[in-house]
Parts: C-alpha cells; structure tokens; sequence
C-alpha cells in the first residue's frame, strides 16, 4: 500500500489534470438547466431589453437570488447568447475551477497529494455537486468562492495580514455577496479570523479588508432598497414561514447524511474539533464554515431540490473529513475512514432516489423530466403558450414559475409566491416543502385578472388518459389545480368552471383553468377546435 501510495504521490500532477479532465467532462455530459434556472433566465432577459431587473414588465419583485448570476446572463443575451447555453459556458470555468481548489485545500489540510486526489474523486463524483454544476444556477460558482475564500484565510494566517492579499480576500467576499446574500456567511468567518489575527490594530489594514468589500456591496445594498424596498429577497420571505422550517431543515440534512453515509465521519469531526487548527492555519475556520451553513440550512428548512443548499459546502467538508482520516496512524483507520467516503460517493449517485423518495425532496432527475419528460415537458408548453398567445396581454399563473413563463413571455403570476411580493404577505397553507409551504388564494389570481391557471404535474394528459378524463371529469377536478375553489371569489361564490383542453403535441394535451375571459383567447378556442368544458358544483 506505501509503494503504490508512493507512486501515485510521485505522479500527482499529471494525474490531477487527467482526474479534473475526466470529472469535468462527466459532469458536462450530463448538462441540463432546473426549472429554478429560468427565473433567473426571465429576469435577465428583460434587463436585457432595457426593462429592468422585473419578473413582469414595472413590477418591481426580487424573485431571484443571485443577483450576480443574473447580470452575467443579461450580458450574455446582449451578447446574442441565449441564457439557456450561457448559463452552461459560464458554469464551465466555475466548476473547473471548484475541482481545482479542492484539490488545493486537501492538499493544504493533509499535506498529501494521494489524499487530495481521492478527495477530488470524490467530490466529482458526488451526485449532488456534478448534477447542480450545470444546472443552471450559480451553485458553482458560490462553491469556487467558497473554496477560494477558505484558501485565502489559511494563506492569510499562514504568511501574515498583508494589504494586497486582504484586499484580495476581501474583494472575493464582496463577489461572494453579490452572487448570493446568503455568502454573508463567509464574510463573518473571515472577520473572525481577522479579527483574531489582530490585524484589524493596523489601520491600513483594516482598510484593506473592508474598503472593497463596501464598494463592491453598499452601493447594491442600496440600489435594492430603492429598487425592491426590501434588503431581503422575496423568495426568503415565501421560504422561512416560523420554526416549522427547522424541523424539515434538521430532516433535510438528516437525509444528505444518510445518503452520503456520513453519519459515523460527522461524529469523528466533531470528536477531534478541538484539532482542526493542527492541520493547517485555515481549517479551522472551514470547521465553522461548515457548521455555519448546516445551520443556515437547517434554519431556512432546506430545500425541494436535491441537496442543491448543500453543494456549496460538501467540497470544503470532504476536505476536512478526507484530511481527519489522513491524521491517523493506522493505515487500517485511515483506509475504513475513505473507503467509507467513497461508498457514500457511489451511494449518493445509486440509491438517493430510494432515500428521498416521498419525503418531499426531489431528485436531480426528478426536477429535469419537468422540462422534457414525456408526461410534462414544461420547456413546450411555454413555447405552445407563445404560440398561441404570444405577444399578447393574456395573464397566466402557473406554481412552476421557471420554463413556462419564460418561453410563454406572458404576464405571469407564480402562485406560490416566489416573485409576488403580496403573496409572501397574504397567503393560505400549502404543504411543508420548502418554496412550497404558502399559496394564493383564488381570489387573488382573479383580482389579478388571471386569464389561464396552468398546474402541469396533474394535468399533462396522453391521448389515452384524455379519452378517460373527458368522460369523468367533475367538480373535484378543480382541486387538482391546489386552489380552493370553494372560497369566496371576488365577494361571490363561483358555481361553475371551465376548462380547454389546449394541445401541446401529437401525444399530449394540457387542462387548463380558463379563469377571466378574454376575447382573443375565445378568437384561440374556436379556430384551434380546442374542448372546453363547463364543471358546476354537485
């Protein structure tokens, strides 16, 4: 085992760059935008065009949360470059660097190339990290940031305060910021260690160390308050509804440890806290990075997605975990303890759909058949949507507020929340998945003058499941939209409800809510030959 340790050590760098090649491709392969994508996609696209940063045209809502991100796909489209392909060149340079950094933080931590090597493999091949790294989000980039900022602390702390290099961290944790609000999280673990270091006594480089930051953050802290009235982004408003949030968020991370099979290493890391600083100058304050996020995890309640909250810090934490086993003496503890993170490697790709199946966190998989599946293909139906009404002051409301909308380029109105400012406000129980938990009333779509109420994971029907449909459809079929509709509707009850059949390939036809009428929509119904039907109450 020493000799072909050894071997590997003494050929580490061509293997690095061959391992980073390999993950890279392998995570490209599989690239394909989430739904989440798309919000960030309509934002962009109508900053492009001079709108500004609005989910609807003069509708000022921050139904984002990556405010950097956005920008850049903004960019890209006044570059000609579609944000649905930009998003994926911009992922490319983030995650390559990613891998290249936690290789570079193993190192630091284990003094090993072998152990950095097998804590890249591993983190490549996590399930998690390689499907959000093309996901469309900004996941790896605010991983990199991650990465970067714990390695500058510890080249901070291992070589002295000096202005250059706090300038330099400092401008990473404004970048950090802007990306998402959240990485404020860094910030204070890297004033922590500043301000243990002393070197705040030095007015110079206190300078250093906040100067940058402020000019990179302060001027967009106020432009947000100007622009959205709120520091905050309405989606943390929608997604922390009391403390029932921690309840699901202890779950949630109960779940990313039992699918990465790590329950035994979290004891070890918390056993041998107290020696995290014996393994390099920084790794302490990546100990409580990663605490720190677990429980900004846990306090937001999670996630619907697969362990997308997590990803950020699941590099850092392999790391330190890979660098814990390395200390031992025995060869035989150092070999259980890595074999046991490689298991929960392959165990997170192979058996997560088990794990969290009907727990109300869905799978990358999952999340990707929205959007080209056979039974729901979200990306055509917007495009039909255009098709037919594009151009348009047709309103829709839709609760999957990513692809729909943004192909559509209607008036939309996301039912749970996330970009309606009145809903984080006012709203009705829903479930208790986070982004999930509230939704309007309907009442409000109607206020609204919703036209179409779209609700595809119900009502997505094949030829064959229509024919059945049509013969049984009632009034318990409006339920199947999550809206009640036996409230009050603009001070009335409603008796009845219509409902058009709206093609949207040769295989499939989409039930739509027809909600306020409108004529063009009418003018749509009777060329097209569309079905309508009329459901009363029993």
């Amino acid at each position: 085992m020493p000799d072909i340790i050894s071997r590997i050590e003494s050929n580490s760098r061509p293997l690095l760059w061959a391992i980073i090649a390999i993950l890279v491709v392998f995570a490209f392969a599989q690239r394909y935008p989430m739904d989440d994508a798309f919000i960030s996609y309509r934002y962009a696209k109508f900053m492009a065009a001079g709108e500004g940063l609005v989910w609807n045209v003069g509708e000022r809502v921050e139904g984002y949360t990556n405010y950097l991100w956005t920008l850049l796909l903004a960019a890209g489209i006044k570059l000609g470059i579609v944000p649905e392909r930009f998003s994926i060149i911009l992922s490319f340079p983030c995650y390559f660097t990613a891998l290249l950094l936690t290789y570079q933080l193993t190192l630091t931590f284990s003094k090993s190339t072998f152990a950095a090597l097998v804590s890249l493999i591993f983190v490549g091949f996590n399930r998690s990290v390689y499907a959000f790294a093309t996901s469309g989000l900004e996941t790896s980039l605010q991983m990199s940031l991650f990465l970067a900022i714990i390695l500058m602390i510890d080249h901070l702390k291992t070589n002295g305060w000096r202005m250059k290099t706090t300038a330099m961290l400092s401008t990473l944790l404004g970048i950090a910021l802007l990306t998402r609000l959240d990485s404020g999280i860094t910030v204070l673990v890297a004033l922590y260690a500043f301000y243990r270091s002393g070197a705040w006594l030095d007015k110079k480089l206190l300078a250093a160390a906040l100067v940058p930051l402020s000019m990179l953050v302060v001027p967009w802290i106020i432009w947000k308050v100007g622009y959205y009235g709120s520091i905050l982004p309405n989606s943390f408003n929608i997604k922390v509804q009391g403390f029932q949030n921690i309840f699901y968020g202890i779950f949630y991370f109960h779940l990313f440890t039992l699918a990465n099979l790590l329950h035994i290493h979290f004891g070890i890391l918390t056993f041998y806290w107290r020696s995290l600083r014996n393994l390099s100058a920084g790794a302490f304050e990546a100990g409580v990075l990663v605490v720190l996020w677990i429980a900004y995890t846990i306090y937001v309640g999670g996630d619907f997605m697969e362990f997308r909250f997590l990803v950020p810090i699941t590099p850092i934490l392999i790391a330190l975990l890979t660098a814990i086993a390395w200390q031992f003496r025995s060869m035989v503890i150092t070999s259980a303890l890595l074999i046991g993170l490689g298991l929960g490697t392959i165990h997170s790709s192979f058996a997560l759909e088990r794990v969290l199946f009907g727990y109300g966190v869905e799978s990358v998989w999952h999340l990707r058949g929205h959007l080209n599946g056979r039974t729901e293909n979200w990306v055509l139906i917007g495009q039909r949507l255009k098709e037919y009404f594009g151009g348009s002051d047709i309103v829709i409301s839709a609760g999957a507020a990513g692809a729909i909308p943004y192909y559509s380029e209607l008036k939309a109105v996301d039912f749970l929340g996330l970009t309606d400012k009145e809903i984080a406000k006012n709203n009705e129980p829903f479930s208790r998945v986070p982004g999930h938990r509230v939704i309007c009333s309907l009442d409000y779509l109607a206020k609204k003058d919703v036209n179409l109420i779209i609700e595809p994971n119900n009502h997505m029907l094949t030829q064959q499941e229509f024919a059945v449909w049509q013969r049984m459809v009632s009034w318990r079929d409006a339920y199947e939209f999550y809206l009640d509709p036996d409230k009050r509707v603009k001070s009335g009850i409603i008796d009845q409800i219509r409902l058009i059949a709206m093609p949207i390939d040769e295989e499939n036809t989409l039930i739509v809510w027809y909600l306020t009428p409108d004529p063009l929509i009418d003018k749509v119904i009777a060329e097209k030959n569309w079905q309508m039907f009329t459901i009363r109450r029993d």
